[in-house]
């Protein structure tokens, strides 16, 4: 009997050694979603997640190794054939990744992260890139993962994404944890070598700023994805209802440039209207910035970055864009309609209310001569040299508050409740007379 027992043991060892030799090897695969119809081939205009590929640094270059069998498709760009090298699918404005195909199975001492990888760049410093082009990029991937709940907008299981930054660091992805993660975000650049069982990669939130930008090569935005994107923010910085005040007016200040010059007498005029301070947002932490600007009904900023903050006020809430002498731009009212958010422009039209910085050409490789062009301008025009964007654009200006605060008046006289006035009573009616709520 005993001898039978080991001759049973042997059998299911050697059944077993033989499952252990014909284990299916793995690859890595990924699934793309594509946008431009006409041009399906075109990876910039394409969203991926790739299954089973390892993120690594490779000489201080960010790369993913996809995994391949031999004639198997990968998600290259056509930079190198024969070396099987080249750029993924855009992963974030202007960043990509280089890809290395590797053809061999899986190593089996690899277990892949459960996480859901996103890799994401915040290049650039401007707060509207960020807020709707790069991190509505990761939200909108997210949600075609799964791993976003499209009921409450919130992630399913925050513990369970990974953001990894790809490119130079920059402190707007910090925005990300706590919000879209748990998880403070990973350089690319410091990765030895980790599998994921999933990458989500894509053109980022082109979807959102390239399309208010007016560019042919995008994709008209979800305004239902967009909605949840807005309350997500609201709901993460755990902002109360009853804290909304419709008669609070927000003026944007800043340290450097597009400052606004007579800041305290605008303040001074508004508070006669209603309550309202003045804030250095960028100076406060993602939270408060949400709280602050959720919770007031009339954001005022002159032309810059502050405009993304659109984002966080409610519906029918009122931003007003203080625009510099000689130039404007139908960016942050096309941004307004796709937020929900009622929009009012004022532009300065006196030269001499205006503060241009003439350092700013400086960092730009230009002539004596080509420099005074754009100096003398009338206004900006897109044929002036380089750098004349940037001149006109971050002046410091001096605002007709009459016509500011008349704006602000009249959108609250249209649109907040006013308050009754118990001091001048007809036949027990308060005087005030009550008005569709906000």
């Amino acid at each position: 009997m005993k001898s039978m027992i080991k001759v049973f043991v042997l059998a299911a060892l050697v059944c077993l050694c033989a499952a252990e030799d014909k284990k299916e090897e793995r690859y890595s695969s990924f699934e793309c979603v594509g946008y431009d119809k006409e041009h399906p081939e075109d990876l910039s205009m394409r969203n991926c997640i790739i299954h089973d590929a390892v993120l690594a640094s490779e000489g201080g270059h960010p790369t993913i190794l996809f995994y391949a069998k031999e004639g198997q498709e990968t998600p290259l760009l056509s930079a190198d054939k024969e070396a099987e090298k080249g750029r993924i699918v855009e992963m974030a404005p202007r960043v990509f990744a280089s890809v290395k195909v590797v053809r061999k199975a899986l190593p089996d001492d690899l277990e892949p992260m459960q996480d859901t990888a996103v890799l994401m760049s915040a290049q650039s410093n401007g707060f509207p890139q960020f807020m709707f082009d790069t991190l509505y990029g990761v939200y909108w991937m997210l949600s075609k993962t799964g791993d976003l709940n499209m009921t409450t907008g919130l992630v399913r299981d925050p513990d369970s994404i990974s953001i990894v930054e790809v490119g130079r660091p920059n402190d707007f992805t910090r925005i990300t944890q706590g919000s879209l993660t748990s998880k403070a975000p990973a350089p690319l650049r410091y990765l030895k070598g980790v599998l994921y069982s999933r990458i989500v990669v894509g053109p980022a939130g082109h979807l959102v700023l390239s399309y208010a930008k007016g560019s042919p090569k995008t994709v008209e935005p979800d305004p239902a994805l967009v909605s949840l994107y807005r309350s997500f923010f609201i709901k993460v910085s755990q902002i109360k209802s009853e804290d909304f005040d419709p008669t609070r007016t927000i003026v944007s200040q800043r340290f450097t440039s597009h400052r606004l010059v007579n800041t305290e007498d605008l303040l001074s005029s508004l508070t006669k209207i209603g309550s309202a301070q003045v804030a250095f947002l960028t100076q406060l932490p993602i939270k408060s910035q949400i709280d602050l600007v959720g919770n007031s009904g009339v954001f005022i900023s002159t032309h810059s970055e502050d405009m993304a903050y659109m984002l966080f006020m409610r519906p029918n809430t009122l931003i007003v864009e203080l625009f510099p002498f000689g130039y404007e731009t139908t960016l942050y009212k096309k941004l307004s309609e796709i937020c929900g958010v009622k929009y009012l422009c004022w532009h300065n039209t006196d030269r001499s209310k205006t503060k241009f910085d003439a350092k700013i050409l400086d960092k730009y490789p230009l002539t004596a001569e080509q420099k005074k062009t754009i100096i003398d301008a009338p206004k900006y025009d897109a044929s002036l040299p380089s750098g004349a964007l940037a001149y006109w654009e971050n002046q410091d200006t001096t605002v007709d508050i009459p016509a500011v605060v008349g704006m602000v008046k009249d959108f609250f006289d249209a649109n907040v409740p006013k308050k009754p006035d118990t001091e001048h009573m007809d036949d027990g009616q308060p005087a005030g007379q009550q008005q569709v709520e906000l």
